[in-house]
């Protein structure tokens, strides 16, 4: 990063330094992931410390110095009000963030998924559920496929088969799936899908930008949001 640097970011994370700084994790799409501290924002007044809120999109002047990153001049772009005053709305925010935080280091560039996260934060006040669900499975599924930590989703690992005509089993210990019929021990488990419910999984990983646009009943949305939130917990256990 140039010395000094005015960039888009989100503002992500922060937490509290001495008397009155903050350490601000903020994401941006030229740098990834950077963290800078924001001195003497929590005196009163400060011009910076209003600009600086969680799960707001800011403008930020990065000042870098051999003693670390330093927050220069900030404004707010977008304070994200719907996703804020929607409680569902911002914990799927927060679940997203902290497996952001958890899957990348610091200036690993992500632009593909800075902008998910932008498009997220703006349309999960506005959807249904099931498509709350889906979108926030495509998020996970975006990271998990940039951190190199994406399961194999093609084809049974038995039989090879690419459609299953029933229930399939997810084995994410692994990182592949089977045909229930090929699983060894034919449980019912909470990692099975079925293959309606396996279709729209492989769909939304292949084409993430659409996951609001399926037409999916609540039924369906939420056994594919139980099973991407079980390959993304074994994706932070991995990285």
């Amino acid at each position: 990063m140039p010395l000094s640097t005015k960039v888009r970011a989100l503002v992500i994370s922060r937490k509290k330094i001495g008397e009155a700084d903050r350490l601000v994790t903020f994401f941006t799409k030229e740098h990834g992931l950077v963290r800078a501290i924001a001195k003497g924002v929590r005196k009163i007044p400060s011009s910076r410390g209003g600009h600086l809120e969680l799960f707001t999109s800011v403008h930020v002047l990065l000042h870098e110095s051999k003693a670390g990153s330093y927050v220069g001049a900030v404004e707010t772009e977008e304070y994200f009000q719907a996703l804020h005053a929607d409680s569902d709305a911002l914990d799927r925010a927060k679940r997203a963030v902290y497996a952001l935080l958890k899957l990348f280091d610091v200036n690993q560039q992500l632009p593909e998924v800075f902008d998910a996260f932008t498009y997220a934060w703006q349309q999960f006040p506005t959807l249904s559920p099931e498509k709350r669900r889906l979108l926030e499975s495509s998020l996970h599924l975006r990271m998990m496929q940039f951190a190199g930590l994406m399961p194999e989703l093609h084809a049974c690992a038995e039989c090879g088969s690419q459609r299953p005509a029933d229930t399939v089993i997810l084995s994410p210990k692994d990182g592949w799936w089977k045909c229930l019929l090929c699983h060894p021990l034919l449980p019912v488990s909470s990692h099975s899908l079925s293959a309606r419910q396996f279709a729209i999984l492989k769909y939304i990983a292949a084409k993430p930008s659409d996951a609001s646009r399926i037409a999916a009943q609540e039924q369906e949305a939420i056994p594919v949001e139980r099973a991407v939130h079980l390959l993304m917990a074994h994706a932070v256990v991995q990285s």
